[in-house]
């Protein structure tokens, strides 16, 4: 009878101490699975950004084309009669990806709440587009429009949750919305431009919308030079020629000098307002490529992790095992 107690005791003493290890073993695993769970969000995350990035860009073309619409310049006509059919089909792939990324990924109110505005928005386009058709309505509101239907975007895309235990990617997503946020107002600040250069005057409304767009974007330019890489910046750098940058700086300062002495045509404007948009694009891109690496690089640590808590929760079981035959 000594013998099988001693038997028993040595018993516990082994097999209790795995047991604990091998609950906190499972408790890990499971663990590990959730995060990774989390982890593929950014997945869905980083594809919603894409979709609305689209968007925005189509808008921000149609909305530039619609303020120059007169009925009577044909390239004009063309040109934005093209454009509306690319938003059109923007927007049903926006659309028909929102419903996915809502129903994939939870705990998204925020998100599902500007989408259905954004919905009601975008139906609403229609009938002024039928306006600017029919030349009956103001220019400042067609800027309004779709400049409020683009901040509808990118609030959607700004209140997207950040995801647990991906620092460095929730900072990056961040990071390119205050970009997208930055571009946005360049383009608005380049059709308020348009717009006074085909007009050939400016009055206190528009100066006040070109101040207000200046103003946003050196508020999220400063943000963007703050958070992103060096590496990022410097390329932002090498894309931007500065004689580009310097020619808007002057043109936009002297605005009013410009109209009086026509030492700058629409046409002009248009062309370099246009390749800085571009070269802005690029550097999107090349921000969005260095997220999707980041992206990737997390999503590769949190498999690795899992295996190998995986993997230790075997080897807790076979010991486990092994004690008590």
């Amino acid at each position: 009878m000594f013998k099988n107690t001693l038997f028993l005791k040595i018993i516990m003493i082994f097999t209790l101490p795995a047991l604990g290890i091998l609950y906190f073993s499972t408790v890990l695993v499971f663990d590990k699975i959730k995060l990774l769970d989390e982890i593929y969000k950014t997945n869905y995350n980083l594809q919603y950004m894409k979709m609305a990035e689209k968007l925005i860009d189509s808008l921000q073309k149609e909305r530039g084309l619609s303020i120059l619409y007169d009925g009577k310049q044909e390239n004009i006509n063309l040109s934005l009669k093209k454009q509306k059919q690319e938003s059109n089909l923007d927007f049903n792939k926006y659309l028909k990806y929102a419903n996915i990324y809502l129903l994939e990924v939870d705990e998204q109110k925020e998100v599902s709440t500007v989408i259905k505005e954004l919905q009601k928005r975008l139906y609403a386009l229609d009938e002024t587009r039928m306006e600017i058709e029919n030349l009956t309505i103001d220019k400042m509101k067609i800027l309004s429009i779709y400049s409020d239907i683009n901040s509808l975007l990118l609030d959607s895309i700004s209140s997207i949750k950040s995801v647990k235990a991906a620092f460095d990617f929730n900072d990056e997503f961040l990071n390119i919305y205050h970009f997208l946020v930055y571009k946005e107002s360049f383009v608005m600040e380049s059709a308020l431009i348009s717009c006074v250069l085909n007009d050939g005057k400016i009055n206190n409304k528009i100066k006040d919308e070109l101040q207000r767009a200046q103003s946003i974007q050196t508020e999220s330019f400063n943000f963007f030079i703050k958070s992103t890489s060096t590496d990022i910046f410097n390329k932002y750098n090498e894309i931007l020629p500065k004689d580009l940058t310097n020619k808007i700086e002057k043109i936009r300062r002297h605005i009013q000098d410009n109209i009086a002495n026509n030492s700058i045509t629409l046409e002009q404007w248009w062309q370099v307002s246009s390749q800085r948009i571009e070269y802005l694009d690029d550097v999107f891109n090349i921000i969005l490529g260095n997220l999707e690496e980041t992206t990737k690089d997390i999503q590769k640590k949190a498999f690795i992790d899992q295996n190998i808590s995986l993997l230790f929760l075997l080897i807790c079981f076979i010991t486990f095992i092994s004690l008590l035959f």
